[in-house]
């Protein structure tokens, strides 16, 4: 796995081609949701494209 420790070199040498972008955020809606709430909704974004591509 990639992460923002490695370098550009690194990135190119690795043969990855796919780029996974966080669209989710942290806010507090109240004292009914989680804080992740966000969060979970990019997770289940990121699931149904993974499951697409199986």
């Amino acid at each position: 796995m990639m992460d923002y420790t490695n370098t550009t070199a690194e990135l190119r040498d690795s043969n990855i081609d796919t780029v996974v972008i966080s669209v989710g955020a942290t806010e507090q809606f109240g004292p009914f949701l989680p804080l992740h709430h966000d969060t979970l909704i990019a997770e289940l974004y990121e699931i149904i494209l993974y499951i697409k591509e199986i």
